[in-house]
């Protein structure tokens, strides 16, 4: 394994092994610099990596970067239904995306951490970089593309969305729309207002400028303006309560 068209290929075998058997794997394909996964239930998995040349440690020396990107069309056009669902965006499906620079401890020298040179077993290292993917990316796939209950279940705790500030502008419309899939309408109410309502004050006080629950600071009346719209498309189309079970079976 010496070169990074070989650690690529690697580093996605590996992954397809780790990744939860509920998700149902429908399709694979390894190219050149990704991993796309397709789902039984249509939904998509995208792993890319992008390699930076380390000239310094030698020949075949690299750093590798790397994304996750979860698609699902039908989960994407529910939670844009407050804005519009753009038909000329390209990635108008994706509704989560992760990477290497901004969703792993801050305190990592990922560069050092993700480097591929001579001076230390390259299966080591992608094992390390495999080992993180699993800990840190793979858990959002069950709750965001496959069980919407336990998606839901995070917004008891902060924490676990906390990983996924790059869809803030999403947060409050993901949540409003996983509690009419699994008519848990109460929650919105319940749980999500006030935690939504908690989490921009501690922002403000903390001077966060890209503030969680972006798009429900920033409207006048979230009920018309974000759940309306919602729930308006989701009884258009016959989608309140479908998954009511723990399984979204």
């Amino acid at each position: 394994m010496k070169t990074k068209k070989e650690v690529i290929k690697y580093l996605s075998e590996q992954i397809l092994l780790i990744l939860p058997k509920e998700l149902e794997i429908s399709k694979s394909t390894i190219i050149s610099n990704a991993l796309k996964i397709k789902l039984k239930n249509d939904a998509k998995i995208k792993f890319s990596f992008q390699s930076i040349m380390a000239g310094t440690k030698g020949k075949n020396t690299f750093v590798i970067k790397f994304s996750m990107m979860l698609y699902d069309d039908n989960f994407a056009k529910i939670i844009s239904q407050p804005t519009g669902y753009d038909l000329t965006n390209n990635n108008k499906d994706l509704i989560l995306s992760l990477n290497s620079a901004n969703n792993l401890p801050k305190e990592w020298n990922v560069y050092e951490r993700y480097m591929f040179d001579n001076e230390e077993d390259r299966f080591v290292t992608a094992a390390r970089l495999v080992e993180d993917i699993k800990k840190y990316f793979i858990p959002f796939c069950v709750p965001f593309l496959k069980n919407y209950n336990l998606l839901l279940d995070s917004y008891q705790d902060y924490e676990f969305l906390k990983q996924t500030f790059l869809n803030r502008w999403k947060h409050f419309a993901i949540a409003v729309t996983c509690a009419l899939l699994t008519k848990r309408e109460n929650e919105i109410e319940e749980i999500i207002v006030p935690l939504a309502n908690k989490v921009i004050e501690k922002d403000k006080q903390n001077n966060i400028s890209f503030y969680s629950f972006a798009k429900f600071k920033e409207v006048a009346d979230y009920k018309k303006e974000i759940i309306e719209p919602i729930k308006k498309y989701m009884e258009e189309n016959n989608l309140i309560g479908i998954y009511t079970n723990k399984t979204n079976e």
